[in-house]
């Protein structure tokens, strides 16, 4: 099964959360995006040894897109994210940035 983009989120001090359960949940899924990239690879070079040799240098999912798999852990905040204004604005930024990027709105 494919994955779509992933940005997941993480506070040091989070007491209902720990913070190791969102890196440990990243860790599994970058290993099985991983895997499924080498089994992608390894079919399409038993099909047609000739072309797989020129896509085999690409990174990308099979279907030309990227889909990132990011962890963003915040050391200050807790359970309910960042208390002051500018910190939750700038969390919301940053979620509404890979939105945009992930959908190919971004222009940078």
């Amino acid at each position: 099964a494919a994955y779509p983009a992933l940005l997941l989120t993480a506070s040091l001090h989070d007491t209902r959360v720990n913070f190791w359960e969102p890196a440990k949940y990243t860790a599994a899924m970058r290993h099985n995006k991983q895997q499924q990239q080498q089994q992608q690879q390894s079919v399409a070079r038993r099909v047609s040894p000739g072309s797989a040799a020129s896509s085999s240098g690409s990174s990308s999912s099979g279907d030309g897109g990227e889909r990132p798999l990011l962890l963003m852990t915040d050391m200050y905040a807790g359970h309910f994210a960042a208390s002051a204004a500018s910190s939750r604005l700038q969390e919301r930024a940053m979620k509404l940035a890979f939105i945009l990027h992930s959908l190919g709105m971004a222009t940078c």
